[in-house]
């Protein structure tokens, strides 16, 4: 045991502590901290910085809309990767390689679905990047928490790097016949062509609820609301909840007439479209009805702690 302590105390002399996989912060919204782009080697680099999202975990897919036909990137035969890179100076943070699996009509464009295949991260030093990977391999192995979803490890490195780009959560209010929920999410995000992605694990509960209703109160949480937004998290296993036992106030949204926190800083109500099922995960695919907003102050975003902890050697953490 002692010998346990002194190793790691050793450590974390030298490589620092240990780094966790995210973080929360609090950002204006949208976050201008780093740009991503699509880039490939039949194609001109496009700036999708707020045009791409995970819509599943288990394979690690990335989807982007696009307007009108699909162009180069859209070719199976050809790799294309998405950049990310500092808003500030351009210096690159990582890169993930991407292949090609599905282009879904949407509207008066695509939706293209992309594999995951590779990547790279320039955050994080040699020595630090290793210790980091070995420690989160190690904490995935070790721990037996059921309610967990476990991705492929190499998924989860990818992950780290689509996370280098800050996500906003945000709290998604449902209703339908007599079944009211709210929880958190983050695997969100419009799209070029008008619609709005949201991707919500096959095995929830509200997968039912959303896709029989086709209506979503979409709440931008302060990132003071944070602790009380994580307490939502076991709503993703549950059908129904009371209002009245939610840790903060509600109103109802404009049009819909949906529970939302009376503290959010926007509210967007989302008419589902199209569902489909992409892995782990259903992708709902809504267009806006209202988008509200309501006062000004700093969104709750994940960020990964490789990035977080690059800023802190550069002394500027978000």
């Amino acid at each position: 045991m002692i010998g346990g302590i002194a190793r790691r105390g050793l450590s974390r002399i030298l490589l620092g502590d240990p780094i966790p996989q995210y973080v929360v912060v609090g950002l204006q919204e949208p976050q201008r901290e780093v740009v991503v782009t699509l880039e490939g080697r039949r194609m001109p680099s496009r700036d999708v910085t707020r045009n791409n999202v995970v819509v599943s975990l288990r394979p690690l897919l990335v989807a982007i809309g696009v307007t009108g036909q699909p162009g180069a990137e859209g070719d199976g035969s050809d790799a294309c990767e998405l950049v990310f890179r500092e808003a500030s100076d351009g210096a690159v943070l990582g890169r993930i390689g991407l292949r090609k699996a599905m282009s879904l009509p949407l509207g008066e464009g695509h939706y293209l679905v992309f594999a995951a295949v590779g990547r790279t991260d320039h955050c994080l030093r040699p020595a630090r990047r290793s210790v980091h990977c070995a420690h989160q391999w190690w904490k995935t192995r070790s721990r037996g928490e059921p309610h967990n979803f476990r991705m492929g490890f190499l998924d989860s490195w990818r992950l780290w790097t689509f996370y280098v780009c800050p996500r906003p959560v945000a709290l998604i209010s449902v209703q339908h016949d007599g079944a009211d929920n709210m929880f958190p999410m983050d695997l969100i995000g419009p799209t070029e062509n008008g619609y709005f992605s949201l991707a919500l694990r096959n095995t929830s509960p509200s997968v039912e609820l959303i896709s029989k209703s086709r209506r979503i109160a979409l709440s931008e949480v302060p990132v003071e609301l944070a602790s009380a937004v994580y307490t939502l998290g076991k709503h993703h296993r549950v059908r129904h909840i009371d209002l009245a036992a939610l840790p903060f106030d509600v109103e109802v949204s404009s049009e819909f007439r949906l529970p939302v926190p009376s503290a959010a800083l926007g509210v967007v109500e989302l008419q589902v479209e199209r569902i489909h099922e992409l892995g782990s995960h259903v992708v709902f695919l809504a267009r806006p009805v209202s988008d509200r907003r309501r006062r000004s102050g700093r969104r709750m975003f994940h960020v990964a702690g490789i990035y977080q902890d690059r800023l802190k050697r550069l002394g500027r953490p978000l």
